[in-house]
């Protein structure tokens, strides 16, 4: 009996472990995101533009859903440090994303890069990090402030 029981509960870490695996890879195998930006070195006084895709890989239609009307997000940061980010001026209504297959949603990204108070910008290398809301889907970009 104990034999039995011992080989049930190592049957089933062995296929919760097999699920674990095969959803994360399936997951970044089913979506995938790209992040392009418009230049790699750029100036204070410049504007960071950048297009963030989101694709369908499945054979199937994929729907996401969000709390608020904004469905993408950003952050820039230097050494870690988030320096700025998508605004938060989202209207309170649930939304949907639908791709169907091999479907992509492209959403834009636009930036002036300005040095005052509210935003000290230095010269370095910065990273941008795009996101779809309430997802794992992200991808980041490194650039460069002359």
């Amino acid at each position: 009996m104990r034999n039995q029981m011992i080989k049930l509960v190592s049957f089933f870490v062995l296929v919760v472990l097999i699920q674990g695996c095969d959803q994360s890879t399936k997951s970044e195998d089913e979506i995938s995101v790209d992040l392009k930006i418009s230049q790699e070195i750029l100036s204070i006084g410049d504007t960071l533009k950048g297009t963030f895709s989101v694709t369908n890989n499945t054979p199937e239609k994929k729907s996401f859903y969000f709390p608020t009307s904004c469905q993408f997000g950003w952050t820039l940061s230097l050494n870690g440090i988030t320096l700025a980010s998508t605004g938060t001026a989202c209207f309170q209504i649930p939304t949907e994303l639908h791709l169907l297959p091999a479907e992509s949603k492209k959403f834009q990204i636009k930036y002036y890069l300005t040095d005052n108070e509210d935003n000290k910008l230095q010269p370095g290398n910065y990273e941008i990090e795009a996101f779809l809301i309430n997802t794992e889907y992200k991808v980041k970009k490194n650039f460069q402030i002359k």
